[in-house]
């Protein structure tokens, strides 16, 4: 089941938001190919939830002061953006 909106968690002074797609992917990456785990994203998730995921993916990044990171680019609305945004965070 894909949780369509944020749950939002404030404690002390942390921010905490939970994201099945986010989650998913960062408990199933490396144990499973690349091919698999996308194909499970775009078969139980909707668009709007993997693009809500890479949206707060791109927020969190900044905060974690990573040097080098590779430009990701914002995706526009075409019939393959579900594939493309997988891809993106992948």
């Amino acid at each position: 089941m894909c949780i369509t909106l944020p749950k939002w968690v404030k404690m002390a002074a942390i921010e905490l938001i939970l994201n099945d797609v986010l989650c998913f992917l960062k408990c199933t990456f490396g144990k499973i190919a690349t091919k698999p785990l996308k194909s499970s994203i775009l078969d139980f998730s909707k668009t709007d939830v993997i693009c809500w995921a890479k949206a707060q993916l791109l927020h969190d990044i900044p905060q974690l002061n990573l040097n080098d990171f590779p430009h990701i680019p914002d995706r526009r609305a075409n019939n393959d953006k579900a594939v493309q945004v997988v891809g993106d965070i992948s």
